[in-house]
């Protein structure tokens, strides 16, 4: 029992100075605004790919990095207000979304990070679970932000999509089953799947005795 105590003290003490550390150089402002701009550029093709019928645009807060900005439109809307204006480019003068770019993404990849650092795997194993884990979780979080538009894009008000009843019904209880709580749980999950192997944890307890 001594051996698993100790190193769990080991590995909670290092993730917290590693997870510190990490968060806090992400809350420079220049680090964290080039931190959002990586993740807004391959964010808006995707999004852009999914919502075939919006025309949105994916911006940020000049006076705070964490948030991303989503501004939306019916693609029909604009499409003859360019025709109406003789223009081949028109604002989008639609409506706006904004989400947490630290609660949606960054914080929770952190988490995933220092736990996939610190676990103990081969480097060639532990590179490989972490570029997934990294893919997969964006993935994940790109899901969760299209869940929220696609719910806004059925307002009748926003005309873009016209799913039934049952559908938007569906969508806003599935929007909002996307916590905070299910973030961490996919993280967790991710880390159990691509860092647990029985022998490298034996050996960070022998190590420990």
């Amino acid at each position: 029992m001594k051996p698993i105590i100790i190193a769990g003290l080991k590995y909670f003490f290092f993730f917290c100075l590693l997870y510190g550390t990490l968060t806090a150089l992400s809350l420079i402002p220049q680090v964290g605004k080039t931190l959002n701009d990586i993740y807004r550029r391959p964010t808006q093709r995707i999004l852009t790919s999914l919502f075939d019928k919006a025309h949105l645009q994916l911006g940020s807060d000049r006076n705070d990095v964490d948030i991303i900005r989503v501004e939306y439109a019916s693609k029909k809307m604009v499409q003859q207000q360019m025709r109406s204006a003789g223009k081949t480019n028109v604002q989008i003068n639609g409506r706006l979304y904004e989400f947490s770019f630290y609660n949606t993404f960054l914080s929770f990849y952190i988490f995933l990070l220092v736990l996939m650092i610190l676990s103990p795997l081969p480097r060639k194993e532990m590179l490989i679970g972490l570029l997934a884990g990294s893919i997969l979780f964006y993935l994940f979080s790109v899901f969760r932000t299209s869940i929220a538009l696609l719910f806004f894009f059925n307002d009748p008000v926003v005309d873009i999509y016209h799913y039934s009843d049952f559908w938007v019904e569906a969508i806003r209880k599935l929007n909002n089953f996307l916590t905070l709580g299910i973030n961490l749980l996919i993280v967790l999950v991710l880390w159990i799947t691509l860092a647990f192997r029985k022998k490298n944890w034996k050996k960070l307890l022998q190590a420990s005795k």
